[in-house]
C-alpha cells in the first residue's frame, strides 16, 4: 500500500452523485458523522462549483475524511481537494500525476491485466466492478462481473481494491468478504432518508465481515 493511502479507510466509499436540488454537504455531513472517511464527488453535468466543492472538501477535512474529483481534474486543482479518480476513457493515469503532483489518483480496472497496468502507472488504489448491476446510476457501466473480479484483482496488485457497481446493504457483505478494503456506493446513501444511518449501518457490516476474516482495521 502506498503513502498516499495508507492511513485511509476506504471501507465505506460513498459517491456524491451530484443532482439537481441534491444537498450534496448535507450528505457528505451526515456519512462523515457515521464514520465514511472518503468520498467522491461526481458531477458529470457540470453542476457543481468551485464554491461548492471547496465547501465539501473543507467539510470533509473538518470530519477527517478525504474528498476526491471523478473526471474533473481541473476542479480538483481549483477547490484543493485530495485527489482525482478517473475512468477507462479519461486522462492516463501518468498523465494526470504531471498535472496534480502528489494527490492520490484512484483508477477503474474490469480485470487484473489492466490493475497491474494502472498500479504500474502510479495509481494509488483502483475502483473494480461492476460487481452487481449498476444501469441505475450509471448509464454506461459494463455488465456485472460479480464479486470474483474483486479476487482477481486483489491477487494481482498490492494497492487498495475498492468494489463498485450496486452495491447496498444487502450485498456490501459479498464485496468486503470477497477480500475488497472497501466498497464503493451511491444511492444506498445518497438516496437515503437518513445518510447517516444509512453509513451507520453500512460500515456496520464492514466491521462485522472484517472482524470475521481476522482483518486489521
Amino acid at each position: 500500500m502506498g503513502a498516499r493511502t495508507e492511513t485511509i479507510d476506504f471501507g465505506v466509499y460513498a459517491i456524491l452523485d451530484a443532482k439537481p436540488g441534491r444537498d450534496l454537504l448535507g450528505i457528505l455531513s451526515g456519512a462523515a458523522r457515521a464514520g465514511v472517511r472518503v468520498f467522491q464527488l461526481r458531477d458529470k453535468h457540470d453542476l457543481v462549483g468551485v464554491d461548492e466543492a471547496r465547501h465539501l472538501v473543507e467539510a470533509a477535512h473538518e470530519m477527517g475524511a478525504v474528498l476526491l474529483i471523478n473526471d474533473r481534474i481541473d476542479l480538483a486543482l481549483e477547490c484543493g481537494a485530495d485527489g482525482v479518480h478517473v475512468g477507462p476513457h479519461d486522462a492516463s493515469v501518468s498523465d494526470v500525476r504531471e498535472m496534480i503532483g502528489d494527490k492520490i489518483i484512484g483508477a477503474s480496472a474490469g480485470d487484473s491485466r489492466r490493475a497491474q497496468e494502472l498500479e504500474a502507472m502510479g495509481a494509488d488504489y483502483l475502483g473494480c466492478g461492476a460487481i452487481f448491476d449498476a444501469h441505475a446510476t450509471k448509464a454506461n457501466a459494463s455488465g456485472p462481473k460479480g464479486v470474483g473480479l474483486i479476487r482477481e484483482i486483489k491477487a494481482a496488485v498490492g494497492i487498495p481494491v475498492v468494489g463498485i457497481g450496486g452495491i447496498e446493504l444487502s450485498n456490501i457483505v459479498e464485496v468486503i468478504g470477497a477480500g475488497a478494503d472497501g466498497a464503493a456506493v451511491v444511492r444506498a446513501i445518497c438516496d437515503a432518508e437518513s445518510p447517516e444511518g444509512a453509513a451507520r449501518e453500512l460500515l456496520g457490516v464492514v466491521e462485522r465481515v472484517r472482524l470475521e476474516l481476522g482483518a486489521k482495521l
